[in-house]
C-alpha cells in the first residue's frame, strides 16, 4: 500500500513519552517495542482489508425484557463514534472495506421481528451473520458507559467464539476511564481476557495510526493512546496523546453505515421522542468536544481534554442537510456535552437553520450548562426548531455545588429558569442529583426547594452513580464508600435501570413504589440519608416536583406538551405506574374535556393488584373514580408540609 501522509493531523507538540509497561518485568524500551512487533505479526498475517466497528447492545439478556422493546421502551441511537471513525478510515485507507455493526439496533430489531426471539440466539446469529462469515481481518469494539461493561465481555466471548484467530480490539470512554485506576484497569484486563488492543480517548488518529503500522506504513514507536497485550501476556502502554485538533473535527459521520433511517422504529433516542409523530425519524449529531465545565461526577474533561472543540458552524449544517435530504431525518438530538459553549457560533447555526428552513427539530437531552441559557439565544433556539432541552442543575445546595464544581450558582439557575419560561415551544427540564457524599436531608430539600422555584417542565431525578475516572469516584474510592468494580456500576434511571425494589413482592419494580410521603417528615434534617431513605427521597421528589405540580399548570402549550409525555409514560414508559396513569386521565380531560376508559380501567386493575399501590393513591386524596367523574383535587402545598414544622425548614426556605 502506498504511504499516507497525515501526521500532521495529530497534535503532537511535546516529545512522545517513554513506553510504560505496566506488568513490572520488561527491561528496556526495546524489549517493549520487540514484543509489541512480535504481537503484531502474530495477529495480523497480512494487511487489514475487511474491518468491522461494533457496538453492543445497551445490556446483557438477564435485563432485557422483550416487552420493554416491543414498546419501543429501550434506547437506540445511532453508532455515531464508529461513523465518525469509519468516516475517517474512508479518507487514509480507500482500500479498506469498512463496516459498523450496530448490536443494540440489531438486538431491537429481532425482538420485533421475531415472535420466538430469545436475546442469547438472536445474538449469536446476528454476529454470525454480520461478522463471523464476512472474513474480517480485525474487529474494534466500542464501549461508552461502564454499565455497559458486562454486554462489552459477552460480545467479546462470543466473537471469539465465532473468530478464533481474529483479533480483537477495544476503546471507547469506559475503556479510557477503566484505565485511569489501578483496580478498574486490571479488572477491565482480566474481564476481556480475548482482547489483545486497548485505544484510549478520541481514536480518530491513533486508530488510523494504528493501521498505518499494521498495514506497514510506520513503526510500532509511532504508536499512541494503545495499551497492548503483548506475546508474554504482559501488558505494554503507549501513552503519547494525539488529540484531533479543532481545524480537524470538521468530518461528517459515515451515516450511510449506522442505519440510520431505522433507528426509531425499534427505539428511541433522546429525551423528548414523544412531542414528534410516532413515525417521525430521529438521529444524533456532534457539533463540539468537551466541556467547559469540570463537575466532579463527570469524565468528560478527563476523556475529551480540557476545553471545547468546536466544528465549523458549516460543517454541522452540512451533516444536518446529508441528514434530513439522504436520510429523511426529521429530528436530531445535540450530543454536545456542551452545546451552547460559544454564543456567537450557537447565534450563527441558528440563524442558519432558520434560514434554510430544513424541516427539522432538535433537543439538547445531553443537558445545557444554565449560564449559557440568555434571552436572545433561547429565542433564537426556540425559532430555529429547538422542543426541548435540560439544565444540568444536579443540587440547589450552595456547599454541594461548590464542593461538585458546578459551573453555576443557585442564581444562575434561577436566572435561566426565567428566561426558559417564556419560551413556551421549548420543553425545559431540570437534571437532578441526590446521595452526594456528606449531603444531608436539609441539603437535598434545599434542590427540592430551588427546583419547584424555577418551576419548570420536568425533573430527571437520578440517586448518583458514582463513575471511574472521575473525582467523586476516587474521593469515595479512597474513602471505602464504594468498591472498584464494575457489578456496583448499574443504570438507576431510565429504562434498564430504574432502581429495583425487593421490599416487597407486591411492590413494583420501580422506585415511585415507596413509602415516601414522609421521606422529610420528622427527620433530623442535619443527618446524611442512607440509601433507603435516598429512594424514599427520589420519590417523594419526583411525585411532588413532576406529577403533583401539573395541577397547577394552565398555560395551554405547557398542557399540550405535559399530556404528551404523559401518554408517553403510561403507554410505554411505565405502564403500571399509577400516578402516570391518574395524571394522564387528568391532562387528558384538560385537553379534550373527557378521559378515555380504557385510563380508567388501567388504573384499577393495577391498583386492585397491589395492596401498596392502593395506600400510596389514598395518602395523596387520589381516587380512580375522579377518572369516571371528571372531578380532580385541586393538588398539594408540599413545600411547607413536609417535615414536621417551620422551624426545622432550611434557611434558604423562610
Amino acid at each position: 500500500m502506498k504511504k499516507i501522509k497525515h501526521r500532521e493531523l495529530a497534535l503532537t507538540s511535546e516529545p512522545p513519552p517513554p513506553i510504560v509497561d505496566l506488568c513490572d518485568n520488561l527491561a528496556t524500551r526495546k524489549e517493549c517495542i520487540r514484543l509489541v512487533e512480535s504481537k503484531l505479526d502474530t495477529s495480523f498475517d497480512t494487511v487489514v482489508r475487511r474491518l468491522f466497528l461494533v457496538m453492543p447492545p445497551d445490556m446483557t439478556g438477564k435485563d432485557f425484557d422483550v416487552e420493554k422493546a416491543r414498546r419501543r421502551r429501550y434506547r437506540n441511537y445511532p453508532a455515531y463514534g464508529l461513523g465518525l471513525l469509519a468516516a475517517k478510515i474512508r479518507q487514509f485507507f480507500p482500500d479498506i472495506e469498512v463496516h459498523v455493526v450496530n448490536l443494540n439496533h440489531e438486538i431491537l430489531k429481532s425482538a420485533n421481528n421475531d415472535g420466538n426471539f430469545e436475546f442469547a440466539n438472536s445474538l449469536n446469529q446476528i454476529i454470525t451473520n454480520r461478522i463471523s462469515t464476512k472474513n474480517p481481518c480485525f474487529v474494534a469494539l466500542t464501549c461508552m458507559f461502564s454499565q455497559t461493561h458486562d454486554s462489552l465481555v459477552n460480545v467479546c466471548n462470543v466473537l471469539r467464539q465465532r473468530l478464533k484467530n481474529v483479533p480483537l480490539g477495544v476503546g471507547g470512554v469506559h475503556v479510557t476511564n477503566s484505565f485511569a485506576n489501578e483496580q478498574t484497569r486490571k479488572n477491565l484486563i482480566n474481564d476481556l481476557k480475548f482482547c489483545d488492543f486497548f485505544f484510549r480517548y478520541e481514536g480518530e488518529e491513533s486508530f488510523i495510526q494504528f493501521l498505518d503500522v499494521i498495514n506497514g506504513n510506520d513503526k510500532v514507536e509511532s504508536l499512541a493512546q494503545l495499551a497492548c497485550r503483548a506475546t508474554n501476556n504482559s501488558l505494554i502502554e503507549f501513552k503519547r496523546k494525539l488529540v484531533p485538533e479543532k481545524k480537524h473535527i470538521n468530518i461528517i459521520t459515515a451515516h450511510d453505515l449506522l442505519d440510520t433511517k431505522d433507528l426509531s422504529k425499534f427505539g428511541n433516542i433522546g429525551s423528548f421522542y414523544c412531542h414528534k409523530p410516532v413515525d417521525a425519524k430521529f438521529s444524533t449529531v456532534l457539533s463540539n468536544r468537551g466541556c467547559r465545565a469540570q463537575c466532579s461526577f463527570c469524565s468528560v474533561r478527563n476523556f475529551n481534554g480540557v476545553g471545547v472543540r468546536r466544528r465549523s458552524v458549516e460543517s454541522v449544517l452540512e451533516e444536518l442537510k446529508v441528514l434530513r435530504y439522504e436520510h429523511d431525518i426529521d429530528h436530531i438530538m445535540w450530543l454536545d456535552d456542551d452545546f451552547l459553549y460559544d454564543r456567537a457560533e450557537s447565534l450563527k447555526l441558528f440563524d442558519l437553520l432558520i434560514k434554510e428552513n430544513l424541516g427539522m427539530t432538535w433537543d439538547c437531552s445531553n443537558g445545557v450548562i444554565a449560564a449559557s441559557c440568555k434571552e436572545d439565544v433561547m429565542s433564537a433556539a426556540e425559532e430555529a426548531g429547538c422542543i426541548g432541552l435540560l439544565i444540568g442543575m444536579e443540587s440547589g445546595s450552595r456547599r454541594v455545588l461548590r464542593e461538585i464544581k458546578k459551573p453555576g450558582t443557585v442564581d444562575t439557575f434561577l436566572r435561566a429558569a426565567e428566561v426558559l419560561r417564556t419560551k413556551t415551544k421549548i420543553n425545559s427540564r431540570v437534571f437532578l442529583m441526590i446521595g452526594f457524599p456528606g449531603e444531608t436531608f436539609s441539603e437535598i430539600y434545599e434542590t427540592v426547594s430551588v427546583a419547584s422555584q424555577m418551576n419548570l417542565d420536568w425533573h430527571q431525578i437520578a440517586v448518583l452513580q458514582p463513575l471511574p475516572n472521575t473525582p467523586i469516584y476516587e474521593s469515595m474510592l479512597a474513602e471505602g464508600l464504594i468498591e472498584a468494580d464494575f457489578d456496583s456500576i448499574r443504570w438507576n434511571t431510565g429504562s434498564i435501570g430504574k432502581g429495583k425494589n425487593s421490599r416487597d413482592d407486591d411492590i413494583p419494580s420501580d422506585l415511585q413504589a415507596c413509602d415516601f410521603k414522609d421521606a422529610f417528615r420528622l427527620k433530623d434534617m442535619s443527618a446524611i440519608p442512607s440509601r433507603r431513605e435516598l429512594d424514599d427521597i427520589w420519590a417523594y421528589m419526583n411525585f411532588h416536583l413532576n406529577f403533583n405540580k401539573l395541577f397547577f399548570e394552565r398555560r395551554s402549550e405547557k398542557l399540550r406538551q405535559q399530556y404528551n409525555y404523559l401518554l408517553s409514560l403510561s403507554g410505554v414508559v411505565v405502564p403500571e405506574n399509577v400516578f402516570a396513569i391518574y395524571f394522564t386521565a387528568y391532562l387528558q380531560m384538560q385537553a379534550e374535556g373527557k378521559v378515555d376508559s380504557s385510563l380508567y380501567e388501567n388504573l384499577k386493575v393495577v391498583l386492585n393488584s397491589s395492596a401498596y399501590w392502593r395506600d400510596r393513591f389514598a395518602e395523596f386524596g387520589l381516587h380512580p373514580e375522579h377518572l369516571l367523574e371528571g372531578k380532580f383535587p385541586a393538588g398539594i402545598d408540599y413545600i411547607r408540609d413536609a417535615i414536621a414544622s417551620e422551624a426545622d425548614l432550611p434557611t434558604q426556605l423562610e
